[in-house]
C-alpha cells in the first residue's frame, strides 16, 4: 500500500489514507484496482482503560475490500493481542498484581 499519514498524535493515534500500491517495485496510483480503494482510511488509537490499554481500530474501505480487510485484521490483531499479553513484552501495559 502507498499511504499518507493524515493524523499523528504520538504515542496514541495514527491515521492513514491509502492512495496506491507498490507492485514489483513500481508505484501504481492510477489503475482501476487502485482507484477502487483510493481514499480508504485506517485509524489506530490507544486508549487507557481499567485493564490496561485498549487498541481501537477504524477502517473505512469499499464493500469490495471489506472481507479482505476483516480477514487480515482478525489475524493481525490476534497476534498483536498475544504479544501484548506476554508479561515481558514491551507493549504490555497491564498491571502486574502478582
Amino acid at each position: 500500500m502507498l499511504s499518507t499519514i493524515k493524523r499523528l498524535e504520538p504515542p496514541s493515534l495514527v491515521e492513514f489514507s491509502h492512495y496506491g500500491e507498490l507492485n514489483k517495485g513500481v508505484e501504481d496510483t492510477t489503475s482501476d484496482r487502485v482507484k477502487d480503494f483510493a481514499g480508504a482510511v485506517e485509524r489506530y488509537e490507544l486508549l487507557p482503560d481499567s485493564e490496561g490499554t485498549l487498541l481501537k481500530v477504524l477502517v473505512q474501505t469499499t464493500e469490495e475490500y471489506e472481507q479482505m480487510m476483516n480477514d487480515g485484521f482478525t489475524k493481525s490483531l490476534q497476534a498483536l493481542k498475544e504479544l501484548a499479553e506476554q508479561t515481558d513484552s514491551p507493549v504490555n501495559t497491564k498491571p502486574d498484581y502478582n
